[in-house]
């Protein structure tokens, strides 16, 4: 866990006060949270709650991980997350599970 770990969401590179919000339901509070669950297994999980998050936060919480502004995230890294996205939900829609 590095110091950065311990930033508080709302101070985080593109999140603000309503990504805070969002983040602080699933128990996300710090940069270090967002991290060890990952960007894409947080906003499948706000798809899934109450909350109907806009892929502009999937790529605000990207950046935020990467502490670099969403408007650098590429379309490649933007595809990449759409398959894994769309891979999460498949599997938490099994009915294997």
């Amino acid at each position: 866990m590095t110091p950065d770990d311990a930033t508080p969401i709302v101070e985080c590179r593109n999140l603000g006060p309503t990504s805070a919000r969002y983040l602080r339901q699933l128990g996300i509070y710090t940069l270090g949270d967002l991290k060890s669950l990952g960007p894409v297994a947080v906003y499948v999980s706000l798809l899934q709650s109450q909350v109907k998050p806009s892929l502009n936060l999937l790529w605000a919480m990207m950046g935020a991980v990467e502490r670099r502004d969403w408007r650098e995230i590429d379309t490649t890294e933007k595809r990449h997350a759409l398959e894994l996205v769309q891979a999460l939900r498949n599997k938490f829609q099994s009915p294997e599970l």
